[in-house]
């Protein structure tokens, strides 16, 4: 069953908030904390050979820099497809792909930075246990040596 036209309104904004949070997850070190994000569409009609008069769709991720009547607005993401609601759908599956991406290679980064920290704190104390562990091999080393002498 087909959204009312009311619905599809609703279901619109919700989409673009949705988006917009993403977007200031997703572009929080790349714009200042003024920037403003917003979802706008866009229509082109053209003609093509052999298929006549074709309109284009496209939903674009725009931010304006400074939120001011002369600020400059940047295109951060532009989706064309066959409808405005696939364009939406097709922006907010990429913007989680995208930040989904950003976390996983933060944890990484996190985690390496605990594991040189860590390093960098019990630099001591690892030597104590690679000394251990060279004693440990030495005496396997030697009971082998043993067995293979008899």
């Amino acid at each position: 069953m087909a959204m009312s036209k009311y619905e599809t309104i609703l279901w619109e904004e919700k989409m673009k908030e949705q988006i917009m949070s993403l977007a200031r997850a997703t572009y929080t070190d790349s714009f200042s904390q003024c920037s403003v994000f917003d979802v706008i569409h866009t229509t082109i009609k053209g003609h093509k050979a052999g298929v006549g008069v074709h309109t284009l769709h496209a939903t674009h991720l725009i931010v304006y820099k400074w939120p001011s009547i002369h600020a400059g607005l940047e295109f951060v993401i532009t989706v064309e497809c066959k409808s405005f609601a696939e364009g939406l759908e097709s922006l907010m599956a990429r913007m989680q792909d995208q930040l989904g991406r950003s976390i996983a290679r933060a944890e990484v980064d996190k985690v390496n930075s605990f594991i040189e920290e860590d390093w960098i704190d019990s630099a001591r104390a690892g030597v104590v246990v690679e000394e251990a562990r060279f004693v440990k091999m030495r005496a396997a080393l030697g009971k082998l040596r043993m067995v293979f002498k008899d």
